[in-house]
């Protein structure tokens, strides 16, 4: 026998994964998984301060991302990211076991693929219309294009560290982060609205750009919704991971 997707023999393991969410992950944690995480990115941000700031057509052209450097800033960062990934993940599987629970209570878990699917193909759609959609507008305010950089052709090194990095080393840990841990117990102490909300504004702010943080803060209100709606991050992480790999191959 079923009620909806789950089987009634899970439901009682599938409410104490959940409560237990909310025994394990509290604000102290998630201030110490997120110093982890970006530990790195916290030194690599002081080492390219002192350049940043003398230099400040070299500042705009990164925030805005329409430069060189941006790619380079995007190459070290995916460099320095997997120290801090593995360190974040050391210490949440010891938080799972010290309180028994397992990698399924951060919603690593199957999902159903015909939903899934449709879910992943249905945020493309919505991206693909967004931007014709931001691009009618332009046109017709006739607003003019930006000025790009010229970038040189990225090396076969530089796409290496761009895919690892940013397709599959990043995406694992904020999934499992903003959306298993953080989304995971906030929703258990406030509405789903409002975990959705704070989790995806915390994901936003940490791409540290304004940029990034337009097109990030509705990908991770998306990336919520698939984990409520099919009990798992799988889904979403894939999805994640295809944005990143278009948006690496669109820059």
């Amino acid at each position: 026998m079923e009620i909806g997707t789950i089987p009634a023999e899970d439901i009682e393991a599938t409410i104490e994964r959940q409560f237990g969410i909310a025994r394990a992950y509290a604000w102290p944690e998630v201030a110490k998984v997120l110093a982890l995480y970006y530990a790195p990115m916290v030194l690599l941000l002081a080492v390219g301060a002192a350049w940043l700031l003398v230099d400040q057509e070299g500042l705009r052209q990164v925030l805005l991302g329409t430069a060189d450097e941006a790619s380079t800033a995007a190459v070290v960062a995916s460099v320095v990211s997997l120290p801090g990934t593995l360190l974040a993940l050391a210490y949440i599987a010891l938080r799972n076991r010290l309180h028994g629970m397992t990698w399924a209570s951060l919603g690593v878990r199957k999902a159903p693929l015909g939903r899934s699917l449709k879910y992943m193909f249905g945020f493309l759609a919505l991206a693909v219309m967004a931007v014709l959609g931001l691009v009618a507008v332009m046109v017709a305010l006739q607003v003019p294009e930006p000025e790009m950089a010229v970038r040189p052709a990225r090396s076969a090194s530089t796409w290496i560290w761009l895919l690892v990095g940013a397709v599959i080393i990043g995406p694992l840990g904020e999934e499992l982060i903003h959306r298993g841990m953080i989304f995971g117990f906030l929703r258990h102490r406030h509405r789903v609205v409002i975990a959705a909300l704070i989790s995806s504004v915390i994901f936003a702010l940490l791409h540290l750009s304004p940029v990034a943080f337009v097109t990030a803060l509705p990908l991770g209100l998306y990336l919520c919704l698939m984990y409520q709606r099919l009990g798992s991050i799988v889904p979403g992480l894939v999805l994640h991971m295809s944005w990143n790999l278009l948006v690496s191959l669109a820059g």
